[in-house]
């Protein structure tokens, strides 16, 4: 996920829509209203599932994005109109793509014998490389020339039970470092760094390692002297989790999404992270512009939007053994068995809202939306 050019723009690479024998697409979402909507600017059909999404990371040119990776160890792209075209090049294993404060400039961490950082001014034609120490992980560059976020390995306090988290900043393209030591109140399992919209503010993203289902946001405006707890972020069951400050000052977004079901959930928050509205994105085929799963099963609810009761009628043939109903927080509210063709399903005791509605098969699900008055 990476901010745009203007204040409410944000781009999203994200798996979609599972096909048979789990082949998927990638497409590049652009939103040019904080998430509210999006419009597909590139499909990529993928054979195999290869991991997380292709990391995206956004030009200070308007309309410039950059993929990385492209599906191949060595390659990355770069779009110069918003995600649409995108311009393979090759680069020895570039990983962390972090965009600088002026156009044409791009970050990219390589490992050859060690760790390498790589920069360009030229929206990646060419690179110099610059001095990197081996134990850090580039994270994001900042909003002023030479400005660079990297991580640390945590350190735990065996004193207060704490662990330290090391934020290493340097303002000099990394010809020198300082490191910040943050405590927190439990071990986690990684965290991530995303850059805010002034010199010296960050995001920090802790997640806690026994369990992925939530994370916690910090802010710092100070180059991490001080940091400030904001929130602690469920995100439930969804795979695959990305998030970014905007370029309007307080503007924080996050991305939640399952490989296996349709829905897409993005978090917006305008008071750097403490509270988010979610809008949800359902991406069928008429929101994406491709195919549907194949052979896609009629399948009736009613009555939507429902306030005691909903019915659910299936073909007689169908392959599903139960339903969930996940409401927008990726949170599995009612659950129960398909018993046959025809189901009824008592809601009274949900809130009211959204849901999704997932019947689960050997072999998949098939999700529908309601609301519950």
């Amino acid at each position: 996920m990476a901010m745009g050019k203007d204040t409410s723009e944000i781009y999203l690479s994200t798996y979609w829509y599972p096909y048979e024998y789990y082949s998927i697409y990638e497409t590049i979402l652009h939103s040019t209203d904080n998430g509210l909507s999006f419009s597909v600017r590139n499909n990529e059909f993928i054979y195999t599932l290869p991991g997380a999404p292709s990391a995206l990371s956004s030009d200070s040119k308007s309309g410039v994005v950059y993929k990385c990776p492209d599906h191949a160890p060595d390659t990355f792209s770069v779009s110069l109109d918003t995600g649409m075209t995108l311009i393979k090049k090759y680069f020895l294993h570039p990983n962390s793509p972090a965009s600088g404060c002026i156009p044409g400039e791009i970050y990219f961490q390589s490992y050859l014998s060690g760790p390498v950082l790589c920069r360009s001014t030229d929206f990646g034609s060419s690179f110099d490389t610059l001095p990197m120490a081996d134990s850090l992980e580039l994270q994001e560059a900042g909003v002023n020339p030479g400005e660079l976020y990297f991580s640390g390995y945590p350190i735990v306090d065996s004193i207060y039970v704490d662990t330290i988290m090391n934020v290493v900043i340097s303002t000099d393209y990394g010809a020198t470092y300082q490191s910040h030591k943050i405590s927190i109140p439990y071990d986690p399992f990684y965290y991530d760094i995303r850059r805010g919209t002034s010199p010296g503010e960050f995001y920090l993203l802790v997640w806690d390692s026994p369990n992925e289902d939530y994370f916690y946001i910090y802010h710092a405006t100070d180059y991490g002297n001080t940091v400030t707890f904001q929130q602690k972020h469920d995100v439930g069951f969804w795979y695959f989790t990305s998030y970014t400050a905007g370029r309007k000052p307080g503007t924080f977004y996050v991305a939640r999404r399952s490989t296996w079901t349709p829905e897409l959930f993005i978090d917006y928050s305008t008071d750097y992270g403490v509270t988010f509205t979610t809008y949800v994105h359902y991406l069928d085929s008429t929101y994406t512009g491709t195919g549907n799963r194949s052979n896609p099963i009629n399948i009736k609810i009613f009555p939507n939007p429902a306030t005691t009761q909903i019915n659910i009628e299936l073909p007689k043939d169908n392959p599903y053994h139960s339903l969930q109903f996940v409401n927008i927080f990726g949170q599995v509210c009612l659950q129960q068995e398909i018993t046959g063709p025809a189901n009824t399903v008592d809601i009274t005791a949900l809130p009211t809202g959204v849901y999704f509605v997932k019947l689960v098969a050997k072999n998949g699900v098939q999700v529908r939306k309601i609301i519950k008055q």
